[in-house]
């Protein structure tokens, strides 16, 4: 009996051992896949707005800005974001690309619109966050952004399409 007592207990401590390399193992490739999918986030970010004639500063401005809402759900303030209109992209069209962020961690409309509206300030400066809550699709009409709720699997046309327009 007491050898079998040992063998179970051997058997539970080979288990366990195994269980903890299998969570470790889970838990890495879930920050890798987090990671990955972050940075294609981030590439679309930049892809979107590049051909707009943002800065490089405004770009890093709302990379940051996108970082902390996927990572911590949270909203830079507009107070420290320094972001210039930009004459071709309209407020759908930013309201999109928030939407197509935003969708990507199922980060409620509320928080999307305040990212919205703090980011784009120059734009939704006169704009209510309830307003832009209620508008953050846009698919009637035309949209310089419009809404992709695949912008992940799409990331290698938008890539071709940027580099395309910007290497002629």
């Amino acid at each position: 009996m007491k050898r079998d007592i040992q063998k179970a207990h051997d058997e539970l401590e080979v288990f366990i051992n195994q269980v903890q390399i299998d969570r470790k193992q889970m838990n890495e490739a879930k920050v890798a896949r987090e990671a990955k999918k972050q940075e294609a986030i981030l590439k679309y970010t930049r892809y979107t707005l590049m051909p707009h004639g943002f800065t490089d500063e405004e770009l890093y401005q709302i990379e940051e800005a996108v970082k902390l809402l996927v990572e911590l759900n949270g909203v830079t303030r507009m107070e420290v974001l320094s972001i210039g209109k930009k004459k071709d992209l309209k407020q759908a069209d930013l309201k999109n690309f928030c939407w197509n962020i935003a969708y990507q961690y199922g980060i409620d409309p509320k928080t999307t619109a305040l990212f919205a509206l703090n980011l784009f300030y120059a734009w939704f400066s006169n704009t209510e966050p309830s307003s832009i809550q209620k508008t953050l699709r846009n698919t009637t009409g035309r949209y310089t952004i419009e809404i992709d709720e695949n912008i992940i699997e799409h990331l290698p046309k938008l890539e071709e399409k940027v580099f395309d327009k910007t290497h002629q």
